[in-house]
């Protein structure tokens, strides 16, 4: 996946327009191209852009998927239970797993509504 595809899908999954989005930093014409892989956004644009959607700075550069700051919160959490040596850390740990697990589920339903929707307006 291009930087621009992992721009405009953390955006997308964030419901922001493109101009929500840049706001006065750059042009909503230059996200587009940014976005399209027909421009290189620069190093301070990448981190205006994770900055604005509360994603870490470093959030396009890799395959990793974006994580949402409630997720990066409750990792952290899990984390500092992990070596505090916590004993609930395991049931947490198995409760983010069923959330997280039933959210990807819902997301996949919406997609594939969406995906038959889209394939009947075409029609």
């Amino acid at each position: 996946m291009t930087i621009g595809q992992r721009i405009r899908e953390a955006r997308l999954g964030r419901q922001m327009t493109q101009q929500e989005l840049v706001g006065d930093y750059i042009t909503r014409n230059m996200l587009s191209k940014i976005e399209n892989d027909a421009a290189t956004p620069s190093v301070r644009t990448l981190e205006y852009l994770a900055g604005a959607m509360g994603l870490p700075p470093g959030a396009f550069l890799s395959d990793a998927p974006p994580v949402h700051p409630v997720q990066r919160g409750r990792i952290e959490a899990l984390q500092q239970m992990l070596e505090k040596g916590d004993a609930r850390f395991e049931a947490c740990l198995q409760e983010a797993k069923m959330e997280w697990a039933e959210t990807g589920l819902k997301l996949l339903e919406l997609e594939a509504k969406f995906n038959g929707k889209k394939g009947l307006q075409s029609s």
